[in-house]
């Protein structure tokens, strides 16, 4: 986590990343960043025109500057604000901040 451009490798990829127009990428955070393997993924795809939604897990620390930072990596991608959920969040408090964010998700899966 010391070195900004640690890129640890990735064993597996997305089949069909291109068929995905709303990505959800969550990470824990460490040290207000998303771990160095994130910033792995977000070079490893094209995401140009897709819609991006980061959020973190985390005891205490806020989601920082880790979505910003992600989001320079990513080139013409859409990003919403993060949002920070604590290890201890109930399905329900996921489900409605989701819900909040209206992106019709239900659309984007037929």
């Amino acid at each position: 986590m010391n070195d900004p451009y640690a890129r640890p490798a990735i064993s597996g990829s997305v089949e069909n990343m291109e068929q995905y127009t709303i990505l959800l990428i969550g990470y824990p955070i460490w040290w207000g960043e998303a771990p160095r393997i994130v910033s792995t993924f977000m070079e490893s795809y094209n995401f140009s025109g897709k819609t991006i939604v980061p959020f973190c897990t985390s005891g205490s620390s806020g989601i920082g500057s880790s979505a910003a930072n992600l989001e320079q990596l990513t080139g013409d991608a859409q990003w919403l604000p993060g949002e920070r959920l604590s290890g201890s969040a109930s399905q329900d408090t996921v489900m409605e901040w989701v819900n909040s964010l209206g992106l019709n998700l239900e659309e984007e899966s037929k």
